[in-house]
């Protein structure tokens, strides 16, 4: 809307007739407007984008609705977030500004086109393709037709001829980004003669399309049996406890689980106790007995939760000490087909999770260690030959191991030992 705004005053009632009959610069008339209501925007951005970070950082990983939604709508990089929501937008809105005499219409076509820009924008970033040369181009060829329309508007000068002129500066680089992202997806996959990859990574389609073998199917039945012997409650416990300093919060799991932890459109339980919540900052006023009746029932909790999932935790052991592993048999499931061992993994994850966190309560670093390599490793499993899905699943699982790392890393018994072991796996 800011941008829309741009050149809204020139319109109204023909004053742009005053800058040219006073022969000023179209030049210094597009610095002037561009830089005023730039910086409007870009005030307006920064107090919006950094609220709403903000706020994630603070209480998004408190609520599963909130951080689903903002996990899925911003970009990982805050300049990138600005870009996209911010000057993709202005951009548009001053283009249909000084296109349109209507305020109302150049609202109208400012917002479609920005909606194209920033959709483009994020599909881009969905297919992990740069924005340098995808989405800049597009945003400076905007910017470069309305510094040549403002001058064809000075000067009266509304031939056919002229309005070619701008669109072949904005037609022409949109179709060459599109050139070059058909180019560059098509050369992304490899070139593959009898199975064998000529460009890109190394590939075999036969390795991926094979049976899986007997080792394989059996690390599968494991897991499928740790899935069928899990216990659901009505709560699960807590995987951080309350700290006195900076809250240690492990990907998708602090306080109410996050969307790591649960598949789009469930509900988070309830927690088991309600203040203060697992992750909150203590401040020096919180008595410390409170603190630490606290984590004692946390560990309370996770204890009891396992003990109900004991053979559930043990199929997962037996599973995760196996080297390999394949949950989909390509040749005869259909590609968007996902095992439900994969749709539960953050379910089965935990349970190693706790179990690690209880090794490091009583003090056994080293088995700690190991069941947070063992969530790796499961990772490794849910992602062998999987689909795109399973993928994206086994990098949140794999996340939530190393978050759980960083923390054993940072605990009061560790030993270099332990730190130089944990590197070397």
């Amino acid at each position: 809307m800011v941008g829309a705004l741009t050149f809204r005053g020139d319109h109204e009632d023909g004053h742009y007739r005053f800058l040219a009959e006073h022969a000023i610069s179209p030049r210094d008339v597009w610095w002037a407007r561009e830089l005023f209501w730039g910086t409007v925007a870009l005030i307006c951005g920064s107090v919006c984008i950094l609220s709403v970070f903000t706020w994630n950082t603070s209480f998004g990983t408190h609520s599963y609705a909130a951080s689903q939604v903002l996990e899925t709508a911003l970009p990982d990089n805050l300049l990138e977030a600005m870009f996209c929501y911010f000057a993709l937008p202005f951009i548009a809105g001053q283009f249909a500004s000084l296109l349109l005499r209507s305020p109302l219409l150049a609202a109208t076509a400012g917002i479609a086109l920005a909606g194209a820009l920033m959709a483009w924008a994020m599909l881009m970033a969905r297919l992990s393709i740069a924005w340098w040369w995808t989405v800049l181009p597009l945003a400076l060829a905007f910017l470069m037709a309305t510094r040549m329309r403002l001058n064809d508007w000075l000067t009266y000068r509304d031939g056919w001829r002229n309005w070619l002129r701008i669109a072949g500066v904005v037609l022409v680089p949109i179709a060459l980004v599109a050139a070059g992202v058909i180019w560059f997806r098509v050369h992304e996959v490899p070139a593959v003669v009898n199975g064998v990859a000529l460009t890109g990574d190394p590939f075999d389609v036969a390795e991926y399309d094979r049976p899986a073998t007997e080792e394989e199917n059996t690390t599968a039945l494991f897991y499928v049996e740790a899935l069928n012997s899990y216990q659901e409650g009505d709560t699960r416990p807590d995987l951080v406890e309350v700290v006195s300093q900076s809250p240690r919060q492990i990907v998708g799991f602090s306080g109410t689980p996050g969307p790591a932890s649960m598949p789009a459109g469930a509900e988070a339980p309830p927690l088991m106790h309600p203040v203060p919540e697992a992750g909150t900052p203590v401040t020096p006023s919180t008595p410390a007995i409170a603190v630490k009746g606290v984590n004692a029932r946390i560990a309370d909790e996770r204890s009891a939760f396992l003990e109900k999932n004991a053979e559930s935790l043990q199929w997962m052991l037996s599973a995760t000490q196996r080297e390999s592993c394949l949950l989909r048999r390509p040749s005869s499931a259909s590609l968007s087909e996902m095992p439900e061992v994969a749709r539960q993994a953050d379910k089965l994850a935990m349970l190693l999770l706790f179990d690690g966190k209880r090794a490091e309560a009583e003090g056994k670093l080293d088995v700690a260690l190991d069941r947070y390599m063992r969530v790796r490793r499961f990772a490794e499993h849910i992602a062998h030959c999987g689909t795109y899905a399973q993928c994206e699943i086994a990098i949140k699982v794999r996340a939530m191991a190393s978050s759980a790392i960083a923390a054993w890393a940072d605990h009061s018994d560790q030993t270099r030992e332990l730190i130089t072991l944990a590197l070397e796996k």
